[in-house]
């Protein structure tokens, strides 16, 4: 077995409105500064989305922030 190395990611809720980490072990971490209920729907929204895959969850996630007139941008690279 080769083991990884440990990755370690600096992000801030000045620059991003929802952060979630999923450790190998251990609970899960949500941060935002969204109200609690748009977080809530949006990570909803999210698993949602792993049963139906004819949308990709940005597209969900846009569409939420339509409805509730938040302002979110699409960044690709």
């Amino acid at each position: 077995m080769t083991r990884t190395p440990d990755v370690i990611t600096f992000a801030s809720l000045d620059t991003h409105r929802l952060i979630v980490t999923l450790p190998n072990q251990g609970p899960a971490d949500v941060r935002s500064n969204l109200p609690r209920a748009t977080a809530a729907a949006i990570l909803r929204r999210l698993a949602d989305d792993l049963d139906s895959p004819s949308r990709t969850a940005i597209d969900d996630v846009l569409d939420l922030a339509v409805a509730r007139r938040a302002r979110l941008t699409r960044r690709t690279h």
